[in-house]
């Protein structure tokens, strides 16, 4: 089995009370979903046991992030970094799973007896779901508290210079002690791609320091020294990027869409093209999942708080309204994704800007005079916002479609 994490990383600490009965749950869900490959030889995505060893990963991960949070984030922005821990922690659903399945046959190619199985499995799961689990939540705790620091010196702006520190004891990584006293001005394209934490338990620190009080450092000497300290996977500003996990991880499919090179035997390429097409499949149906939670009471109660009579503008259609009454029918409205309506909303005007004016349709219903209909996507899924027109000449966003039913009849305006 492949080393995931440092070996200094993978040992237990004595952690919290709350972490430990995370991790006993996740444990608890990985026997049973051993026990499901060892009766079926397979696995797939929707089968019972594989939902319930995600669902105990992911209320892991989702309460690490809970916990280092402490300031109030944009609801744009935590949505988006809890839906990427929701596909993490199904990525890391989808490589337990293989790893169970590659137990089963013995040397003599046959299928282990469970006895066996299961102490072979039991000791992947003191890696996977102890250990690993561990880093991860601790990692997940520290970058959700490096993403709630940089959203609170994006306030100052460029007032404040920002400066690395390390923890300065005999712990250091010598690697990361090249980065102490890095001062570079908040702007500055460097913390783009270097932000703490710069690898996995890293202690470092990022401050803000007054103008002028200590020599801001090259811009080439920075790079060279973060180049040197900081992993490729972690080059990247969790706020920014709106994620908690590295985009690189090893758990992530990394070439979906694109052509895979492999280079060794046939076989060989045959398995590492048919694994990563798993991956990117599974990857993909997380991706649409991630929207499948989803209260319509919660979301009609936040955006009457935060967007009703707010307006928003369209290139074609112009000035778009939401009113309480507009946010009760986008939010009953049946759809494929009923989760996606709460993206939407909180992403209005993003959604709108790229979305696809389609045409109009001429209809009287009530003070209703015409429907202004606009094509949006949603991993590579077409849908249809309904924009409704009154007597007024005002325009009300009234629903989401993913019936192509909608494009009959439509006019250019």
């Amino acid at each position: 089995m492949q080393q995931l994490y440092p070996a200094n990383i993978a040992q237990l600490s004595a952690g919290s009370d709350k972490l430990r009965r995370l991790m006993r749950r996740a444990k608890r869900a990985y026997n049973t979903a051993a026990k499901h490959i060892h009766d079926t030889q397979q696995f797939a995505y929707n089968d019972k046991p594989v939902k319930e060893l995600h669902k105990a990963l992911n209320a892991a991960l989702q309460d690490a992030v809970n916990t280092g949070i402490t300031h109030e984030v944009p609801a744009t922005m935590l949505s988006k970094i809890k839906q990427d821990v929701f596909v993490f922690s199904g990525m890391k659903t989808y490589a337990e799973l293989k790893e169970l399945s590659s137990l089963l046959i013995d040397a003599d190619g046959r299928i282990k007896a469970w006895p066996k199985y299961l102490q072979d499995a039991t000791q992947l799961n003191k890696v996977n779901n102890e250990h690993y689990l561990e880093a991860e939540y601790l990692q997940a705790v520290g970058t959700s508290q490096a993403l709630d620091k940089y959203l609170e010196f994006e306030k100052d702006g460029d007032a404040y210079d920002l400066q690395i520190r390390t923890a300065q004891d005999d712990k250091v990584r010598d690697s990361h002690a090249v980065l102490h006293n890095i001062t570079l001005p908040f702007s500055h394209p460097f913390w783009d791609t270097h932000w703490i934490p710069f690898d996995w338990r890293c202690r470092c620190n990022i401050v803000q320091v007054r103008k002028g009080k200590y020599p801001v450092t090259d811009t080439e000497a920075a790079n060279a020294a973060g180049k040197a300290a900081v992993p490729e996977m972690f080059r990247y500003n969790p706020a920014k990027a709106q994620v908690i996990f590295p985009p690189k991880h090893p758990y992530y499919a990394q070439q979906c869409g694109k052509k895979l090179n492999v280079t060794g035997s046939i076989e060989l390429a045959k398995i590492v093209l048919s694994n990563e097409r798993d991956k990117c499949e599974w990857q993909k149906r997380l991706k649409e999942e991630q929207y499948a939670n989803y209260s319509a009471k919660d979301t009609k109660k936040w955006a009457k708080s935060n967007l009703r009579n707010l307006i928003f503008t369209h290139k074609e259609v112009g000035e778009i309204k939401l009113t309480g009454g507009s946010i009760d029918e986008f939010t009953n409205q049946p759809f494929y994704a009923p989760g996606l309506k709460r993206y939407v909303l909180e992403n209005l005007q993003t959604v709108l800007d790229s979305a696809k004016y389609m045409g109009a349709r001429e209809k009287q219903i009530n003070d209703t005079v015409r429907s202004h209909i606009l094509e949006v996507k949603f991993s590579e899924v077409k849908s249809w916002l309904i924009v409704r027109e009154n007597v007024r000449k005002e325009k009300i966003l009234y629903s989401i479609s993913d019936g192509e039913k909608v494009l009959d009849g439509l006019t250019k305006k």
